[in-house]
């Protein structure tokens, strides 16, 4: 193992990816040759978990049952995420471990299985080989970029036809979601172990929700105070934060709407892993597949969720200007589509009752747009040293806000944008 990993005397070693490993292939003839773990995740990309990468070389011994066979070496990538309750914060009550391990030995497999019959292959996530709790909450998956799949820029975000790729997959997804939700939901209590997200009435109401997000609503109302074109809507901010915490929780509940869905909660650049082909003209990648991770924070309820969330956080402003309408129109499309090739029997809305989800729920959006982009597209120098635990302290924090403007123009524009659209809608 590195010496920086050997130093913290860690639980994972070859005895315990050995296990992963066995559990994965569904064999008991696996040895361990070699293993390097890293960490590899830093302030700002995670905030609950720690993330190392396992480079492993393996034996494994084909046995027939007279014990004759054969010996091959392999090697293989692996992603460990550990999840501390000490790193969990306000996030322990939501139990993101069980959420997490749940969709992934339940509802993912059942989800890639309904897919097969529109399309194949169709994956969702990486494969899970192993979880545990002793002596913390782990989960061990197959590394997505030995498979070529890359993360886009956090700091850029996405291009257009990356952008039709997430819609296209979040539209499956959560088709298949309304068909489990209707078909199988009694069986599995989905409804009940999903009742709600990041953003509840208790970490709404919290001390440290309205100190760090509060003081981003206040230091943005401060920056377009300066801006004649905005001055205005300066004003409209410091009256939202008047009433700062009905305004959030109003934007949020009540959760379910008229189409429902098992939103994944977090759909941003970080969740997002891309396989790429030959270059455009432009010289941008052509995205050819995509897998999501982190179904941590995943909850029942309208659409609109995961489509605000997704279009406030993770595109770029040209993007968002430009092709807002196609993207959440393709989306619309994909998921009728989707639908009508599963077997569902259930009421398929039209595209007008999945466009009135969208805008119902673009008061969250305007939240997300506020509260969490700024922290997503700081620069990694920035927020290296960011933690939950860290974000607490009013000083830590308000220095943190102050490089979240200054971090990269994108944001404060995109958030201009933003708020020409909810003065719009009469939201500001």
């Amino acid at each position: 193992m590195s010496d920086n990993f050997k130093s913290q005397k860690e639980y994972i070693n070859n005895k315990f990816i050995k296990t992963c490993l066995e559990n994965g292939f569904f064999t008991d003839e696996i040895e361990i040759n070699d293993l390097i773990i890293n960490k590899i995740n830093l302030g700002g990309d995670n905030y609950c978990s720690d993330i190392y990468q396992g480079h492993v070389v393996y034996r494994l011994n084909n046995k027939n049952f007279n014990g004759e066979g054969t010996q091959r070496v392999e090697e293989i990538q692996l992603i460990i995420k550990r999840m501390p309750k000490k790193k969990q914060g306000v996030l322990q009550r939501l139990q993101i471990f069980n959420r997490e391990k749940f969709f992934y030995t339940q509802l993912k497999i059942r989800m890639e299985t309904l897919m097969t019959l529109v399309k194949k292959p169709w994956l969702l996530a990486p494969k899970l080989y192993h979880h545990s709790t002793d002596p913390f909450e782990t989960l061990v998956f197959e590394d997505l970029k030995q498979l070529g799949f890359q993360l886009s820029s956090r700091q850029h975000g996405l291009n257009k036809n990356e952008s039709l790729l997430v819609m296209e997959k979040l539209a499956e997804y959560h088709a298949c979601s309304i068909l489990i939700l209707n078909k199988f939901n009694d069986l599995n209590d989905i409804r009940n172990r999903y009742k709600c997200g990041l953003l509840n009435d208790i970490s709404i109401k919290s001390d440290s929700f309205q100190l760090l997000f509060g003081g981003q609503l206040l230091k943005l109302a401060q920056l377009l105070a300066e801006d004649l074109e905005f001055s205005q809507s300066s004003k409209k901010l410091l009256n939202y934060y008047n009433q700062f915490t009905e305004n959030v929780l109003n934007s949020i509940y009540p959760l379910e709407g008229q189409v429902n869905v098992l939103n994944h909660g977090d759909v941003w650049v970080n969740n997002l892993f891309f396989k790429y082909d030959k270059k455009l003209s432009d010289g941008n990648p052509t995205p050819t597949d995509i897998r999501f991770i982190d179904f941590q924070l995943s909850f029942c309820g309208s659409l609109g969720f995961d489509i605000n969330y997704f279009l406030n956080t993770s595109l770029q402003l040209n993007v968002l200007e430009q092709h807002r309408d196609t993207l959440i129109n393709y989306y619309a499309e994909t998921l009728l589509k989707t639908l009508r090739q599963l077997p569902y029997d259930g009421s398929i809305p039209t595209i007008q009752e999945i466009l009135d989800e969208i805008t119902a729920k673009e008061a969250y959006g305007w939240v997300i747009a506020f509260s969490l982009f700024p922290l997503m597209s700081m620069d990694a120098t920035d927020s290296q040293d960011n933690s939950l635990e860290s974000l607490n302290d009013s000083v830590f924090a308000q220095r943190k806000i102050d490089l979240m403007f200054k971090s990269k123009s994108r944001t404060v524009e995109t958030l201009k944008f933003i708020i020409k659209r909810m003065e719009q809608l009469q939201i500001l």
